[in-house]
């Protein structure tokens, strides 16, 4: 059972991280706001906070751990950088 649902769990990383190959920023407010798309399907946004800090905003649950929420809460020095770590986050939720 246990060796099952590890199993279920790397085929769903493995997957996901095959379809964040395929990642698409789309901009929602001028240099400020940029919704993160996979596969057509968006994750989330990535926001600037006036002071050239990047918070993510994830759409998706991503299950409160110490390593997700430090994601999270991490600020990021651009939307690439912001986008890229929502993507990872939604990758191992």
């Amino acid at each position: 059972e246990a060796g099952k649902l590890r199993e279920e769990r790397e085929e769903r990383i493995r997957d996901r991280t095959e379809d964040a190959k395929k990642v698409v920023w789309k901009m929602i407010s001028r240099n400020d706001e940029y919704e993160v798309l996979v596969q057509g399907v968006s994750l989330g946004r990535v926001r600037e906070d006036g002071i050239g800090k990047w918070k993510i905003h994830p759409d998706f649950k991503w299950g409160s751990t110490y390593a997700r929420r430090a994601i999270v809460e991490d600020n990021y020095t651009s939307f690439l950088d912001s986008g890229r770590a929502l993507v990872d986050l939604w990758i191992i939720s």
